[in-house]
């Protein structure tokens, strides 16, 4: 039990390692190349540099309480995969969210905002990146397999 629990926690730290990276090396490629507008299919989805210093949809936040909550939030998750009893799609899905998460902090504490590039319907629709994309997959997979569930098996 002790090998097997090792050896999972082992690939979701991997996993989590890796899509921070993803996410990092994105947004610098993003910084350098995309400063300018790309439009990859026109009037649907862009390729555009932008920098959030806000949350979701660029709402404002003082910087400091929202270090201090995504830092919170960052470290609760990243307990959950040590809980013996959590899936595979749970700690899957945890380790989607902490990394997008800690992708996103990162951009904040060492950038001042977080870098975003995926524009779509012209700009009409928040710009975003894929720190956010794992954060909503994540969630996506904690929600979804509920719906397939039995009722007995939801309690």
């Amino acid at each position: 039990m002790v090998e097997k629990l090792t050896n999972s926690g082992f690939r979701v730290w991997f996993l989590v390692f890796f899509l921070v990276a993803l996410d990092q090396i994105s947004k610098i490629i993003a910084r350098v190349r995309f400063q300018e507008t790309r439009e990859v299919i026109p009037d649907f989805f862009s390729l555009r540099f932008v920098e959030n210093p806000g949350i979701a949809f660029s709402i404002p936040v003082p910087r400091a309480f929202l270090l201090i909550f995504v830092a919170g939030i960052c470290a609760w998750i990243a307990f959950f995969p040590l809980r013996s009893r959590s899936t595979k799609i749970e700690r899957s899905a945890f380790a989607f969210i902490l990394s997008g998460a800690l992708g996103n902090l990162i951009d904040r504490v060492f950038l001042g905002a977080v870098s975003d590039f995926l524009s779509f319907f012209g700009g009409r629709f928040p710009t975003f990146n894929f720190a956010d994309i794992f954060v909503f997959s994540g969630v996506c997979f904690l929600i979804f397999p509920s719906f397939f569930q039995k009722n007995s098996d939801r309690r």
